[in-house]
């Protein structure tokens, strides 16, 4: 009884300590290591080993399924995307309709005649001084932050705070972030939530404007490596595993009873 239980805790352990995860880069930029998110991303992931790295613009959608997006555990859209690229028919609901997690930097995308996340048109850039971030409890919570209250999230001298302008409404959208007088810096999205345009999202969504040239606090890394985390989908062969592993002890369980 001892060696099984023993046994079966310890592949439990190893099923559920395996991460390999698909991760994609969309990227404007050729070479995609020059993207400021590149960094962000290989610090966090093992890129090269356990976790993959897929990227491009995977702009010009023509209707057919995009292998990369359609198995990534963990999308990341960069503000270096054009987004004039993605207005082809058909390719907002797309993106909107993968079940894989996002995180959206580019504010131009999440505009109503893009994706349709915020209900108007209007962005802007914020300053990034001082705690220039309103976070709510709830962002808080979500980023691994302290309690609500202002953080410095970016590395002051340029404006590198994409913003959805303080008038938009987000459908069941909520609030993470903003800069007061500015606008809406991060908003989330559960799956099934409704974007502002009545769209019922595949999977989750968080936009956090980063735009180019972004540079992150310790409180900003904090943040954005806590997202990776809760957003990246769960690998289905570790659960399957472990779930088949726990059906197997109490089968023989049952048996030796």
């Amino acid at each position: 009884m001892k060696k099984i239980s023993l046994s079966l805790a310890l592949c439990a352990s190893s099923a559920v300590s395996v991460s390999a995860y698909n991760v994609v880069l969309v990227t404007g930029l050729a070479n995609h290591m020059a993207d400021d998110w590149y960094g962000v991303l290989d610090s966090h992931f093992d890129f090269g080993g356990a976790d993959t790295l897929s990227f491009g613009a995977y702009d010009n959608y023509s209707g057919a399924a995009i292998t990369d997006l359609e198995n990534a555990d963990l999308i990341v859209v960069s503000r270096t995307t054009v987004s004039d690229n993605y207005i082809q028919t058909g390719e907002a609901a797309y993106w909107n309709s993968l079940s894989s997690s996002m995180i959206l930097a580019n504010r131009f995308l999440a505009r109503d005649q893009r994706f349709g996340w915020a209900s108007e048109n209007d962005v802007s850039v914020g300053s990034d001084t001082g705690s220039e971030t309103d976070v709510s409890a709830a962002g808080s919570a979500f980023f691994g932050l302290s309690g609500a209250g202002g953080y410095d999230l970016m590395d002051a001298g340029f404006d590198s705070v994409g913003l959805l302008n303080g008038t938009n409404s987000f459908g069941d959208g909520e609030v993470f972030g903003e800069i007061s007088g500015f606008g809406f810096s991060s908003v989330h999205w559960a799956a099934g939530d409704l974007t502002a345009n009545g769209v019922s999202l595949g999977g989750e969504r968080l936009f956090f404007g980063a735009e180019v040239g972004f540079s992150l606090t310790a409180d900003g890394l904090t943040a954005v490596e806590t997202a990776f985390d809760k957003m990246v989908v769960p690998e289905p062969s570790q659960y399957a595993m472990l779930v088949g592993l726990l059906g197997l002890g109490f089968t023989l369980l049952r048996r030796r009873a």
